[in-house]
């Protein structure tokens, strides 16, 4: 996307970026998808919460919304206090938006990674959940 990120992690800067998509999946076949963004200090989750291979046909219409600063291990889901439209308006526009001229075919990996679990890692993500693409 060609944003010079070196200012903002080595000086502390502002980041160029406004956003970050996470998460852009579909299986058209078994009529399953998933989609995350992060805008400012949000996070938006939408469609099923897993890989898509474990066809979670009931998860599609599934919303999340996290204040990430405040909730890191996104425990809270905003959206079960009661709807924040201001909020998930721009972010559900931005992925439909994503789906219609972004999408990339699902690459699953074939083995889960036990010891890439965030549970290990104080609820952080870690590398090693899936195989480098050369």
């Amino acid at each position: 996307d060609s944003f010079n990120m070196w200012p903002a992690i080595s000086y502390g800067r502002k980041s160029p970026r406004n956003e970050i998509i996470l998460n852009l999946d579909q299986d058209t076949f078994w009529n399953t998808w998933s989609a995350a963004i992060r805008v400012g200090k949000y996070k938006f989750i939408w469609g099923q919460s897993y890989l898509l291979k474990q066809k979670l046909e009931q998860e599609n219409s599934n919303q999340q919304l996290y204040n990430i600063k405040k909730d890191p291990s996104e425990e809270n889901n905003l959206l079960a206090i009661g709807p924040r439209r201001i909020i998930v308006a721009p972010m559900r526009a931005r992925l439909m938006d994503l789906f219609k001229t972004q999408m990339a075919e699902a690459d699953y990996p074939t083995q889960r990674n036990a010891g890439a679990d965030p549970a290990l890692f104080g609820s952080i993500l870690s590398s090693g959940w899936c195989d480098n693409k050369v």
